[in-house]
């Protein structure tokens, strides 16, 4: 989710953090218990774009585990 194509939301989670932060320059870890909509905008934008878009993993040579087989990719 880009915040600038939703200025409705990017006001919300700017009054959270005004709320939250005051005129404080350093963030406390309380502070960031505090910044529940800020921090669901970025689950929800990673949830969108991914910082990892692909990962598999696959046996290199024929090997056999527990009993099972399995070929190599």
């Amino acid at each position: 989710m880009s915040l600038a194509q939703h200025p409705e939301i990017q006001a919300t989670a700017q009054e959270e953090v005004d709320r939250v932060l005051g005129d404080s320059g350093v963030v406390t870890s309380a502070m960031e218990k505090e910044l529940k909509y800020v921090a669901n905008c970025i689950k929800e934008s990673q949830r969108l774009v991914p910082v990892i878009t692909g990962f598999s993993r696959g046996a290199v040579e024929d090997t056999e585990l527990g009993g099972k087989s399995t070929s190599a990719v």
